[in-house]
């Protein structure tokens, strides 16, 4: 799906669907990175030698240009993240908002990582005055079925959050340069 843009003073509108909404957050945030990584790491310069000035005016500007281009970038990743989160409270999937969705799509996440935590668990040691002894968790049997059905769960939640995502559009206005 290819992005729909319009012009307006100071920047351009897109209208994207939501999947690539996410998308241009994770590349601009990854421009973020690398622009704070190089303001962290190129602007600390000798200024004054021997009490003259020795920095190159040239660099003094890049670093302002820089700062400028970060501000926009942050401007953008609230503009998109605020859109997102409009789209997911008013679209809908069986009568619950796509925020509801992915909020239970996290909360089942979280509950699968500890439930396989806990499935890995079982250990033999050998104990000092005791003997041989077998660790593992209570109720497996019933805990791998619990597991089984969240998996499943969240899989098709996301495929329908997917769906939607990939359809759903949203008109944002960007001032930073995407690449």
């Amino acid at each position: 799906m290819s992005r729909k843009f319009f012009i307006f003073k100071g920047g351009y509108g897109m209208k994207l669907t939501l999947q690539q909404a996410i998308f241009t957050i994770s590349n601009l945030t990854k421009k973020q990175r690398r622009l704070l990584d190089l303001i962290r790491d190129s602007y600390v310069v000798p200024l004054k030698v021997n009490g003259k000035e020795v920095f190159e005016q040239n660099q003094a500007d890049e670093m302002l240009k820089n700062l400028s281009e970060l501000d926009l970038i942050n401007q953008d990743i609230v503009t998109l993240k605020d859109g997102i989160n409009v789209a997911n409270s008013e679209n809908f999937i069986e009568n619950k908002s796509l925020f509801a969705l992915l909020e239970e799509v996290r909360l089942k996440r979280n509950i699968l990582f500890d439930l396989e935590y806990l499935l890995k668990r079982d250990s033999t040691t050998v104990e000092n005055g005791v003997g041989v002894v077998q660790y593992g968790v209570l109720n497996k049997k019933e805990l791998v079925e619990k597991f089984d059905k969240l998996e499943n769960e969240v899989n098709s939640l996301s495929e329908k959050i997917d769906t939607v995502n990939a359809k759903t559009e949203i008109e944002v206005k960007l001032f930073s340069s995407i690449d």
